[in-house]
């Protein structure tokens, strides 16, 4: 805009001087004059353009701050071993009669029987009618005296023995509380003694069966207590006992003992449950926190150290003076928040626990010392 009001005042001016010097026939005043009007037009362009901004010097960026840990080489760690059993009843039993008889009564499928109750019983009507006759003959000879009450008494005890033998025979009660979970004989059926009739389990806390690779259960031993998780709530298990022979080759059966209550969990047997065994190992190597991990390629990991820049040392409390270095390392065991790795690290060498993703081999940091890599870094200046 500057430029056009002066190019407007202007050129009217030399015309109007070019005329007065034509007619004057004066060239170096001419000459004069245009000399002038350029230095005029560079003073008002160069007036319209903005200085140029002075570049900022590397040094006055923020170094980034990182959080670096000092990995102990470690030995013989633990590690869970996460397997899944079944629940299975703690005791079953086919239950039958010690005679022969008539089945008379048995209860349904589904029946829950408490101990000392009826489960079944043959038609026994007939030494039933017979116990109440001795019965009634014994209360008949309680106020008689003299030796032969005595042996009527003795001969009628023995009689009543030899009856309630035979009806206990020819029924079958609970012998703990359970379900009945299949009945195999039709009421009215003749059945012979020792014939299975009836099948149940117990509704008490179920035991847990599992199958072990045989390295593993071979370092289990009866009594010893694991973790089960079961409707999603962890409960206490103790082993019970070990198949003797092998169910598939390099493999045992081991049964559980749940000891917690399952009062308010919801369960049924044949559920599937996760049993956690805490195993020593004989890997050794550095803990660091997964978040250190970086993914390479080729199925490699690396993390990043912090290394002295300059030859200098890196001290406690870290150096402004330290860069990032890439270490390339072997994954041996994986925990939930870190995992155990091999790579030849140098006593003293700071691994960055976290933020890998904000720094690159070669970067200049600020290492800050720390024992609990979820710890935030400070990136506000970082941000800027």
């Amino acid at each position: 805009m500057r430029q056009a009001i002066v190019l407007n005042v202007l050129i009217p001016m030399k015309r109007k001087w070019h005329g007065e010097m034509t007619g004057l026939c004066h060239p170096s005043l001419s000459c004069r004059l245009a000399a002038l009007l350029c230095i005029i037009l560079s003073v008002c362009a160069g007036g319209c353009l903005q200085a140029p901004a002075l570049p900022v010097s590397p040094t006055d960026r923020p170094v980034t701050k990182v959080n670096v840990l000092r990995p102990e080489r470690v030995k013989n760690t633990r590690q869970v071993a996460e397997f899944f059993g079944t629940l299975t009843p703690s005791r079953q039993r086919h239950l039958g009669f010690g005679k022969s008889g008539i089945l008379e009564t048995i209860a349904p499928v589904g029946s829950r029987i408490e101990a000392g109750e009826l489960l079944c019983e043959l038609d026994q009507a007939g030494l039933k009618k017979r116990q109440a006759e001795i019965v009634q003959s014994l209360k008949s000879l309680e106020r008689q005296l003299g030796n032969f009450a005595a042996q009527q008494r003795a001969t009628y005890e023995s009689q009543l023995r030899d009856v309630n033998g035979q009806i206990d025979a020819g029924r079958q009660m609970a012998p703990y509380d359970c379900v009945v979970t299949d009945v195999l004989v039709d009421q009215g059926s003749v059945v012979g003694p020792r014939a299975p009739v009836i099948r149940i389990v117990e509704t008490a806390n179920p035991d847990v069966e599992i199958n072990l690779p045989r390295t593993i259960a071979d370092r289990m031993k009866v009594g010893d207590t694991v973790d089960a998780v079961l409707d999603n709530t962890i409960i206490d298990c103790e082993i019970q006992r070990k198949a003797i022979e092998e169910e598939l080759p390099g493999s045992q059966v081991l049964w559980l003992r749940v000891i917690s209550s399952l009062d308010d969990l919801t369960w049924a047997f044949g559920q599937t449950v996760s049993v956690r065994f805490d195993l020593e190992t004989d890997n050794e190597g550095y803990w660091v926190p997964s978040q250190a991990l970086v993914r390479e390629g080729n199925g490699l990991w690396s993390v990043f150290v912090v290394v002295p820049a300059d030859n200098q040392s890196l001290d406690n409390e870290g150096s402004t003076s330290s860069r990032v270095a890439r270490k390339i390392v072997e994954v041996v065991q994986i925990d939930e928040d870190r995992v155990l790795v091999e790579g030849g690290f140098i006593d003293g060498e700071l691994v960055i626990a976290n933020g890998a993703h904000r720094v690159v081999p070669g970067q200049t940091v600020e290492p800050r010392t720390t024992k609990e890599p979820n710890e935030v870094v400070e990136t506000a200046e970082n941000d800027e």
